[in-house]
């Protein structure tokens, strides 16, 4: 199995080249040595590492915390801070990066694999639901079904495609209000409770108007109803 690759951000060469020494002894992979913004931009470029370890006081005009966030929002790469530096102002600073270890020199060598290890578990964990969510997210746009969900108070949480073409909906519709987008004329016919008839007219932009068939469920998380899915097809 192949091991993570891992970015050193550190402009003083000796306490980098310590850090490579002891990831090597961990049997990662090391994709460099970086000692500013733009060397690291460059090596992530090239060699995509997992992880970044970054020292916040580093060589130019841009310093570590600002490199992190720049990183995390281009390229999704988590870090692990190791600095000098552990007062409030620079760990209030440090927290906007959504950091995954904050390590203080010196760094003994337990809280430095322990750091590491545990970066590398969080960011596979967040790797993983990612792609679930990527890949669940492809299978609702691949449905021949509109679909609509939305919270317990009736806002649009998300809507497919085939939802959005049906019901002409350009502009984004989440945080809108369900009845403004699926307004129905009528309610199906019911009987003991039961529906008999799920074809209601939507009533369209502009005076346009559509005849749909559509069931309505809850969405239930952790056995808690959390909202509503509408399924709905042209009829």
């Amino acid at each position: 199995m192949e091991k993570e690759k891992i970015l050193i951000v550190e402009d003083e060469i000796i306490i980098a080249r310590d850090t490579q020494s002891r990831l090597k002894k961990m049997g990662y992979t090391i994709t460099g040595i970086a000692e500013s913004r733009e060397e690291a931009l460059a090596s992530i470029e090239s060699a995509r590492p997992d992880l970044i370890l970054m020292d916040i006081k580093i060589k130019g005009p841009v310093d570590g915390i600002t490199s992190a966030i720049e990183f995390w929002e281009r390229f999704k790469i988590p870090v692990v801070f190791q600095t000098a530096f552990a007062d409030e102002i620079t760990l209030a600073r440090a927290r906007v990066t959504d950091f995954y270890g904050y390590l203080v020199k010196p760094i003994n060598e337990n809280d430095f694999k322990i750091a590491v290890d545990n970066a590398l578990y969080k960011a596979h964990g967040v790797r993983s639901m990612s792609l679930f969510a990527d890949y669940f997210l492809s299978v609702l746009e691949s449905m021949q079904t509109g679909i609509i969900t939305a919270d317990n108070d009736g806002l649009i949480i998300y809507m497919n495609g085939k939802a959005r073409s049906w019901l002409e909906i350009s502009e984004e519709p989440k945080g809108l209000n369900i009845s403004e987008v699926f307004s129905k004329e009528g309610e199906p016919e019911t009987e003991n409770g039961r529906m008999l008839d799920k074809t209601v007219q939507i009533n369209l932009k502009k005076g346009k108007k559509i005849r749909v068939t559509y069931s309505v469920g809850n969405i239930t998380w952790k056995n808690e109803n959390t909202g509503i899915l509408i399924q709905f097809i042209p009829c």
